[in-house]
């Protein structure tokens, strides 16, 4: 049998109530009371002789809902008065939407695309879903068979969690693997996406070094920083571009809020992204059959062979030195990565990275720095079709010829960075500067290619 101490069975009721039996006028918790005094025992007697402790089931019903209906109007009504916060539990930032399908992602009104490596010869690779001139609906179609995207677009939709608002002021990609760049079949597609009119940020990953994240837009804006709160979700994109590697990496989001800061994880729905560069396979478009894709006028090039690695490495053509002669201040250079192996798959290999950063407090991540990348193409043909492919994917919009730099070299600047992107036979030198006075950078990449070209190819 249920029953309450003695002290609070007193007969509080025939004082006038309102101690803690009675409750109130309501009478409730004294009905309850004496509900657990004896309909327990099913109504009987207690030996008192006492009616009132005899209940039906109706009425202990009829008790019960009155208690439930008490309860939850308080609730609500300490809710709406602000005496309770409903969404005090609730985090700062939720992510509402990772999305990596690039079949319903569209950029400028129009689908976003894909590029794919296929881990298998282009002979076991069957003709696409979409056989027209655009490349949707092959996401689904090309993960079946294993493959890795190239330079992808994800979609990730954010909103606050609290009537706070919150700012992003950090965007931080990290790498968690990284392999040589996956071989197989390279499944391109040109004429991807449209304009950008939201929100972008450019991922990049290599192999060994530093991963960085920028904000691609309107007016060589760069910097991280931009308010959300509850009732306005924002959308942004991020375009991640592997140099030689396949890594998979996820993405740390800072966050402020009022007092509050913390980071919150973007990953593919629990999995880390994957992204490889197309180096190591073999580029094909579809044509109503799969055609190698080849630079203009040079049809039928061997994409077979080794790969000449050059016996200078990317410290050794851009000295801690001469960089400092440029820039006019001190750099300290980042530890030189190992050589990365040439395969006999592919027709592109990034040879060596040099890195300099410059600062008191020397970071991978932030500040003022300076990079160079050294890269050899198993031909001329490969290394042209590189330095166009590298052009038409990087995260600058627009490339101006610059002379004097190798027999080809293109210079694209957005306020942030500045790099140089230069050519000479079957090597590519890529320079590039971040972090310097925006009006000088342009100059100073160009003094920095400069004087990488003349050490690696006697310029």
């Amino acid at each position: 049998m249920l029953s309450l101490p003695y002290s609070l069975r007193t007969k509080g009721a025939e004082a006038g109530g309102g101690n803690l039996r009675s409750g109130g006028p309501s009478g409730v918790p004294d009905a309850l009371d004496r509900f657990m005094m004896g309909a327990a025992d099913g109504g009987k007697d207690r030996g008192g002789g006492d009616p009132t402790c005899s209940w039906s089931k109706r009425t202990v019903a009829k008790l019960l809902g009155a208690a439930a209906v008490a309860a939850l109007t308080t609730l609500v009504t300490l809710a709406t008065t602000g005496a309770v916060n409903l969404t005090h539990s609730r985090p700062p930032l939720i992510v509402r939407n990772v999305e990596v399908n690039e079949d319903v992602i569209t950029l400028g009104g129009h689908p976003a695309g894909g590029e794919y490596v296929v881990p298998r010869p282009i002979e076991r690779v069957p003709p696409p879903p979409n056989r027209g001139p655009g490349c949707d609906g092959r996401y689904l179609w090309a993960h079946r068979m294993g493959a890795v995207d190239v330079s992808p677009v994800i979609r990730v939709t954010i909103a606050g969690g609290r009537d706070t608002p919150v700012v992003i002021d950090g965007i931080r990609p990290v790498r968690v693997r990284s392999r040589p760049p996956l071989l197989g079949s390279y499944l391109k597609c040109p004429g991807r996406g449209g304009a950008l009119r939201v929100r972008s940020f450019a991922v990049g990953l290599v192999r060994r070094g530093p991963t960085t994240a920028h904000m691609m837009g309107r007016g060589g804006k760069s910097a991280v920083e931009f308010a959300i709160d509850r009732t306005h979700p924002e959308v942004f994109y991020l375009f991640p571009v592997a140099r030689g590697c396949n890594c998979k990496w996820f993405v740390k989001l800072h966050y402020t809020s009022g007092s509050r800061a913390g980071w919150v994880r973007l990953d593919n729905h629990g999995s880390l992204f994957e992204t490889t560069s197309g180096a190591n396979a073999k580029p094909y478009i579809y044509r109503r059959r799969w055609v190698v894709v080849e630079p203009p006028g040079l049809p039928g090039v061997s994409h077979t062979g080794p790969i000449p690695v050059p016996k200078l490495t990317a410290c050794r053509i851009l000295s801690s030195d001469a960089v400092a002669s440029v820039t006019g201040v001190t750099p300290t250079r980042l530890p030189e990565p190992d050589t990365f192996s040439p395969s006999g798959q592919g027709a592109v290999i990034i040879t060596s990275v040099c890195g300099y950063l410059f600062g008191e407090k020397v970071t991978a991540t932030s500040g003022r720095s300076v990079y160079v990348f050294y890269i050899a193409a198993r031909n001329t043909s490969d290394a042209l079709v590189e330095f166009g492919q590298f052009q038409q994917h990087s995260t600058f919009h627009v490339w101006k010829s610059v002379s004097g730099i190798g027999e080809q070299a293109v210079l694209a600047s957005n306020g942030r960075e500045a790099r140089i992107l230069a050519l000479h036979q079957n090597e590519i030198i890529e320079t590039e500067i971040t972090g310097f006075d925006s009006a000088s950078q342009p100059r100073l990449v160009q003094r920095l290619a400069r004087e990488a070209a003349r050490r690696a190819w006697g310029q």
